[in-house]
């Protein structure tokens, strides 16, 4: 528990570094959203930006994420009001787990609105996408996803609960 609220107050830490001091994105150019949740159904994962006119969609390839399996995270950036995407964006990407473990893809040119990273995701704990987004060098968007994971693939059918009662139920078939 203690360890949580280290690397708690680390990332609150180095996001108030990266707002307020303009490293990344200027004071000027500050973003507000709002993140309206999870779809679990279809684990699709959205952040959306009304000052800055932008929806950040997040999925996954596999569609739930497997520890110590490649995932490829998928963004899609598109406009609110529905006129289409930006190809002079650029994208960084940064993946903190609750293991202190910081990753980061820099530089991921939109095409058609699209961009993807290749992960290993290292364990089940809590973890954390941030999604920077600039424009002509200005960064102009910055977006964040929490993301539970499973240790194993779940099934549509998980009976695996229930270990000696499937085992005598498959025995007496």
């Amino acid at each position: 528990m203690e360890r949580s609220a280290i690397i708690s107050a680390q990332l609150i830490l180095a996001l108030g570094l990266i707002t307020n001091s303009g490293i990344f994105v200027s004071n000027s150019q500050i973003v507000y959203s709002q993140y309206i949740g999870n779809n679990i159904s279809n684990y699709i994962y959205s952040w959306v930006s009304k000052s800055t006119d932008l929806n950040i969609t997040m999925q996954f390839e596999p569609k739930i994420p497997i520890i110590y399996y490649q995932t490829k995270i998928l963004f899609y950036v598109n406009h609110l009001n529905g006129s289409g995407y930006d190809n002079n964006i650029t994208a960084f990407v940064t993946v903190l787990d609750n293991e202190g473990g910081l990753y980061k893809f820099g530089n991921l040119k939109l095409s058609d609105g699209k961009f993807f990273v290749n992960y290993i995701f290292q364990n089940t704990l809590q973890n954390k996408i941030i999604v920077q987004l600039y424009k002509n060098n200005s960064g102009f968007a910055l977006a964040s996803f929490n993301i539970q994971l499973h240790a194993s693939a779940p099934t549509a059918n998980n009976n695996s609960g229930n270990f000696f009662s499937n085992l005598f139920k498959n025995f007496f078939k």
